[in-house]
């Protein structure tokens, strides 16, 4: 050749004869390469670009792939013509010949040829790559392949070649790669020993109906081995995804194994145009999840601010879902109008400590009764018909639309009730920042960037809903001025309300409050707007809650797109009263104590603000029974209220001995079976439950309760009901907290927490003691901060990647059972024999001999050609000579690891030595005896 053909796209070696090397150029150019006598013994021309070459099994033909679709079969010894010439479709970029090829349509799909018969297998995804698998891994005798992995964008194929109809083998892997981008995680690592077997139980009842479509044949992929110990803990990581599914995961072992999936866009019905509120194509997008691992209560948040609450079933049932919607308005009036520059109306003394604290909206949701009427409303039209209005701006709609009407629903988590939040004069509903659920109380607790709302899960209605401001009353320690008039008007309402929730008529009297009389002073009391105080209830089972709050000035250039994590940094108490929306960014239940000197304990929600506030809300729960499911619950702000520095991030709970206090939880029962029980069993289990939820008395807790209360910039315990701070601990000057957790951690309570600039810190608990502050990875990406989490035994996760899960632990404990906990991914295996080439096969063949590669490319090979591509390294930094020096001991360490290697190996090869001789001179002695033996006899005396 004159000059170089051009780029080179192959290199194989001869199956029957190594010593020739196939290169293939991408303009059409082949030669066959002599590697001993470094000539070309062989040139092929072909007419079009060459995008891969396969040999056969023999060595004398070798079949090539191009660029208009063609195939075309060489003969080794004949590089004139091609001997035959196959027309195909497209372009066939890999080739192997065996018995297959790629792509035959415009669909994604791999065609298999054997004799005369042709069969196209359609595929999901684009295909990237495939290789056949065979019995054989020699290339010099025939392969007989009995499957081909295929490798797609977004999946891996196994497809069977030895069964008829070439099935797919049933993955027992998770090989949707790239299915879908994890947007949230969730990590539980001390679960309830059932968990995982009923999850797995759920899994494998869906994938049971597409079992007759998969081969008979076990997954033909083996290998690796488990490590010598795994985890004592059940742990489960729950992610959710941006296309709305969710999937649990058995992260007990180093490894994760999906066990069940679920998807939540099932529930909505599709629609080209939907968008998630942040305007990306993503609106089913999961933000947020919760589980009562007990209860196997799931709820989660979607990116178009809706809220899913599924409760775990063993039985397939068809049920309507529940849905209830509400909106949080925070507007604000003209701040030139008179009305708006009017002061504060000022509390009774009997109210100073929970005054102002229900709006229009809590009064909007209590739910009736059998002995309460409320007039009915149609049907709301972001019920069934979400349309704008006549002006074209979005209100009272929500940004999804629920499909209603009976559905089957699968074995496993099945929807209960979807709350959405609405669209509020064409103003998109609040981000919704945390959530809570308490199957104990049977309520949902929804925080968002505009207030708070409180749901009755069991009743199906809204309890609270209003925005932060109006959570303080008259205590607002921001001094935020209410301009709206309205709410003016609503003073006497909202603290005869309250007085009325705390001080009922019917405890004066000796018996309880009836809801006919407690909405009798309602109405009453009464002055503004009927259609605003009512509850529209519209057809079935679908329940709808438009309320509305107003508060005080508002601000509108939030950006949502990061949702609850991005809030204020500054540490300036000045600046936060300069703040003029404030948001819930934490909730949580718990049976504590509101108030001080308080004698008993009851169920309450704590509530942390953006703004460093901590308020509590008392829950007034029903009789268990039939009463809890027909008379309301009432909730109302206590008037307790502390501060912190910062965004207040967790809230937690401890006993006078300082355990961690877990939230109260209702044992798990499927409900769809429950429905088919008889009415004794129901009660039987409805009094079992009355003496666990009763309130327990001060003295059962030694007369206290601390609570921990966590901010961006410090941490506080607060000791119950005296309402003193016992510790206090500040985080960081320079920099702020990203995520904190109470976990238990040998036989104590531990708060770790995750920096900003990187560090872990861990406290003891109550008495805030630092046990651990390292360096560990700073706050590079939002993903970081949002997934940190961490749990039981001082075990976390974080999402390092959009692919990748990482692992951590502060416990030394298990750091140092690490290393028998990994497993092995590959395990040696010694390489079978190479086939015989045979006495006849020798004589008559083509001569060839094996090759020693070390001797023609290694260091026997002499010097290397001038032509030869040499590198030269450039001049060394001083940052190559600082690792250089840094790796100098790992080296050395190295080094004697390898020394001791060849000395094992030295003494190994030494008693193999004597052995051998041993056994020589064994074989010589005998030898001799023989050779004694017969040397005097003559060969007819044999």
């Amino acid at each position: 050749m004159k000059k170089h053909p051009g780029p080179v796209v192959h290199l194989s070696d001869n199956p029957a004869d190594p010593n020739k090397l196939l290169i293939g150029f991408e303009n059409g150019v082949l030669a066959l390469w002599d590697l001993v006598n470094k000539v070309a013994d062989y040139r092929y021309n072909c007419n079009q670009p060459v995008h891969s070459i396969a040999w056969h099994y023999e060595g004398k033909q070798f079949v090539c792939s191009h660029s208009d679709g063609t195939l075309t079969i060489w003969n080794m010894r004949s590089p004139a013509n091609p001997a035959n010439i196959i027309s195909h479709m497209r372009s066939i970029h890999p080739l192997l010949w065996r018995v297959t090829h790629r792509e035959g349509f415009q669909t994604p799909s791999i065609t298999i040829m054997q004799g005369k018969t042709t069969t196209v297998l359609e595929m999901e995804h684009p295909v990237v790559d495939f290789l056949t698998l065979c019995e054989n891994p020699w290339p010099s005798n025939p392969e007989e392949p009995y499957a081909v992995v295929v490798l797609l964008e977004s999946d891996l194929v196994v497809v069977d070649l030895a069964s008829d109809g070439y099935p797919c083998f049933e993955n027992p892997y998770p090989m949707d790669l790239h299915e879908s981008p994890v947007t949230c995680i969730q990590y539980y690592a001390d679960c309830p020993s059932e968990l995982i077997t009923e999850f797995y139980s759920a899994g494998a009842s869906i994938l049971n109906r597409k079992k007759q479509a998969y081969s008979q044949k076990n997954w033909p992929i083996k290998g690796g081995r488990w490590g010598a110990c795994g985890s004592s803990n059940t742990e489960v990581i729950i992610t959710g995804h941006a296309d709305g599914s969710i999937k649990f995961w058995d992260a007990s072992q180093v490894m994760l194994q999906v066990l069940y999936k679920v998807k939540t866009a099932k529930i909505f019905e599709k629609s080209k145009q939907a968008k998630s509120l942040n305007g990306d194509d993503e609106p089913f997008a999961i933000q947020l999840i919760t589980m009562c691992k007990e209860s196997k209560v799931l709820a989660v948040v979607g990116a178009s601010s809706h809220i899913i609450l599924f409760r775990f079933s063993k039985i397939e049932v068809s049920t309507e879902l529940s849905i209830l919607e509400i909106s949080i308005v925070y507007t604000s009036e003209d701040p030139d109008t008179p009305e708006g520059e009017a002061p504060p109306l000022s509390a009774p003394a009997a109210l100073k400590r929970n005054a102002s604290s229900i709006s229009t909206c809590s009064i909007s949701s209590i739910p009736a009764t059998s002995n309460q009427t409320l007039p009915e409303e149609p049907p709301s039209p972001g019920a069934s018909e979400p349309n704008p209005t006549m002006d074209g701006c979005r209100n009272n709609i929500p940004n999804l639309r629920v499909k209603t009407g009976f559905h089957k629903r699968a074995v496993g988590y099945q929807p209960d009730l979807c709350c959405q939040l609405l669209w509020v004069d064409d103003e998109a509903p609040p981000v919704v920042t945390g959530v809570a659920v308490n199957t104990a109380y049977g309520l949902l607790a929804i925080g968002t960037t505009n207030g708070l709302a409180i749901v009755d899960f069991m009743q199906k209605s809204c309890l609270l809903n209003m925005g932060t401001p109006d959570l303080y009353g008259s205590a607002d320690p921001y001094q935020r001025t209410p301009r709206s008039p309205r709410k003016n008007k609503m003073a006497d309402i909202v603290e005869q309300l309250v007085n009325d929730s705390i001080h009922p008529q019917g405890e004066q009297n000796g018996g309880p409050t009836s809801p006919t009389n407690v909405q009798q002073r309602r109405t009453k009391n009464n002055h503004h707007d009927p259609g605003r105080l009512q509850r529209s209830k519209s057809q079935g089972v679908r329940k709808v809650v438009k309320t509305a709050s107003t508060t005080s000035e508002s601000g509108n250039g939030e950006d949502r797109s990061e949702s609850s994590f991005t809030r204020s940094r500054s540490s300036s108490m000045s600046s936060l009263e300069k703040e003029s929306r404030e948001g819930v960014q934490s909730v949580a239940f718990a049976e504590s104590y509101t108030r001080k000197e308080e004698a008993v304990t009851c169920p309450c929600l704590w509530v942390g603000t953006t703004l460093g506030s901590v308020l509590g809300i008392v829950v007034n729960l029903p009789p268990p029974g039939e009463q809890r499911l027909s008379q309301p619950v009432i909730v109302s702000p206590s008037g307790t209220i502390f501060r912190l520095k910062g965004t207040v991030v967790l809230l937690a709970f401890l006993d006078c001995v300082g355990i961690l206090v877990p939230p109260a939880y209702e044992p798990w029962k499927d409900h769809n079976k429950e429905e088919r029980d008889t009415k004794d069993k129901r009660m039987a289990t409805l009094q079992t439950r009355t003496s666990r939820m009763s309130p327990s008395s001060s003295t059962e807790i030694a007369d206290r309760q601390f609570i921990v209360i966590s901010s961006e910039k410090e941490i506080k315990v607060i000791s119950l009901p005296s309402q003193t701070c016992t510790y206090k601990s500040k985080i960081c000057d320079t920099s702020y907290l990203v995520r904190a957790d109470v976990f238990n951690l040998h036989n104590s309570v531990c708060l770790a927490c995750y920096v900003a600039n990187g560090h872990i810190m861990a406290f003891s608990l109550p008495s805030l003691r630092l046990l651990l502050d390292e360096e560990y990875l700073p706050l590079t990406d939002l993903r970081i901060g949002r997934t940190f989490q961490m749990s039981a035994k001082g075990k976390g996760v974080y999402q390092c990647s959009p692919t990748e899960i990482q692992r951590l632990t502060v416990c030394s404990e298990t750091s140092e059972n690490l290393h028998d906990m990994l497993g092995d991914l590959f395990l040696p295996v010694e390489t079978p024999e190479a086939p015989s080439r045979g006495f006849f096969k020798g004589l008559f063949g083509s001569g060839s001999s094996s090759l020693d590669r070390e001797e023609l490319f290694g260091e026997n090979s002499g010097k290397a050609s001038k032509s030869v591509a040499k590198h030269i390294p450039g001049q060394i930094g001083i940052d190559s000579l600082r690792a250089a020096s840094g790796g100098a001991m790992s080296e050395v360490a190295k080094a004697r690891i390898a020394l001791q290697e060849r000395g094992e190996k030295v003494s190994e090869l030494e008693q193999q030595t004597a052995a051998m001789m041993e056994h020589a001179e064994n074989f010589a002695q005998a030898s001799h005896q023989l050779m004694n033996k017969y040397k005097d006899k003559k060969w007819y005396q044999f």
